[in-house]
């Protein structure tokens, strides 16, 4: 990162992808079925899940595969 009076250059920022998932731990992230990276320089974002059954899951999860972490989740309705 690099900063001055002006501006912050950041980064590519975090390894984060969007996964259909029945939970939220690690094996459940395994389990489950990716669906595309999150671009780190957009506001709002829109997956399509084209030959995907999104009735087979629970759940969406933000995952940072580089560091093996759950960024968030929540329950599909």
């Amino acid at each position: 990162m690099r900063a001055d009076a002006h501006r912050i250059l950041l980064g590519r920022g975090p390894d984060l992808h969007v996964y259909l998932t029945n939970g939220t731990d690690e094996a459940a992230v395994a389990a489950g079925k990716q669906i595309d990276p999150v671009a780190f320089d957009k506001d709002s974002q829109s997956f399509m899940l084209n030959g995907v059954d999104a009735s087979m899951y629970k759940d969406v999860v933000i995952h940072c595969d580089k560091a093996k972490a759950v960024f968030g989740a929540a329950a599909l309705s």
